[in-house]
């Protein structure tokens, strides 16, 4: 399974808030999380707009 292995597998409401996190991780970490969210940095907590 490679770089997933630290991503927990989802059982549900029991563990989806650590499932989110570590999948947002993965995501951003590779490049892709604008693929699947709106483009927002979750993580980015202060909103800024290029000019």
């Amino acid at each position: 399974m490679g770089k997933f292995e630290n991503v927990p597998e989802l059982r549900g409401t029991e563990n989806y808030y650590e499932w989110r996190r570590q999948t947002e991780q993965l995501l951003l970490g590779q490049g892709v999380y604008n693929h699947v969210s709106s483009g927002t940095n979750p993580f980015d907590y202060v909103k800024t707009r290029g000019n």
